[in-house]
């Protein structure tokens, strides 16, 4: 193994109803379409809070403003079941949407205060909606004290971001080989056996690879399936079955990246 301990790092983007809207404003007309989202806090994430449980897995919740600010007590749950909430936006809209970097500010800004309202934590990590940055983000992000950022597709370990002055900021790379909306959402003919074997072959591939690390990106309205929530099951036992593998919260991930 070069990889000793092979990190692994589940993490949820808790979109709820924002996912919804903040692809489309007029969903938020839309009953339906708003009981997809709703479907994450209200019916999967208690599913996938369960399955953890079971194998004793803490990771990392990426939660929008919105999100913590109309399922308080879901994203409470989470951070009092040890689970890390991290930053994802605040109406879930991408940072390419601003006009400026003092809107974006705002929006991050407006993201933080919910989810200290939410879950008595201030958070360290940031994804972008739909994973878009502007060219601003990386620097707000350090001038506001985040520590990582999990956005970038251009590795397969953590590195960290060239940013001017002392500001340091580490990625995270994540990868649409490893999320569930693209299979499930986008191409639902995938059954959920056709993605494991995917996922599977992706960390046997990256536990041969130097630096590298497996971060899987999920979505409880999507994961939470219950055919899908049992796939996670299995791929979570094959995980552990390795023996040389460990599950981290993307912030201690980082901090140990850093180290």
């Amino acid at each position: 193994m070069i990889n000793d301990p092979f990190p692994v790092c589940l993490t949820f983007d808790l979109d709820a109803e924002a996912g919804v809207v903040g692809r489309d404003a007029a969903n938020a007309d839309r009953p339906v379409a708003l009981s997809m989202g709703r479907y994450g806090p209200n019916t999967g994430l208690q599913y996938i809070l369960d399955l953890l449980d079971k194998h004793e897995v803490k990771a990392t919740f990426f939660v929008p403003g919105w999100t913590a600010d109309n399922h308080t007590a879901a994203v409470a749950k989470c951070a009092k079941a040890g689970h890390e909430i991290a930053h994802h936006g605040y109406h879930h809209v991408p940072p390419t949407s601003f006009a400026n970097a003092e809107e974006e500010r705002e929006e991050i800004e407006r993201g933080i205060e919910a989810i200290e309202k939410a879950a008595s934590v201030r958070p360290t990590g940031y994804r972008a909606p739909a994973w878009e940055l502007s060219p601003h983000t990386l620097g707000l992000l350090a001038g506001l004290d985040f520590t990582y950022s999990s956005n970038m597709m251009d590795a397969d370990g953590p590195y960290e971001h060239e940013l001017n002055g002392d500001a340091k900021l580490l990625e995270l790379p994540v990868s649409w080989t490893l999320d569930d909306y693209p299979f499930f959402m986008s191409r639902p003919e995938r059954t959920a056996a056709e993605v494991e074997e995917i996922w599977r072959d992706e960390f046997d591939a990256l536990r041969e690879r130097e630096g590298a690390a497996f971060v899987l990106t999920l979505h409880p309205h999507v994961i939470g399936r219950p055919g899908r929530l049992a796939m996670l099951d299995s791929l979570i036992a094959y995980i552990r079955h390795t023996g040389d593998a460990e599950f981290f919260r993307c912030d201690e991930f980082a901090q140990l990246a850093r180290a």
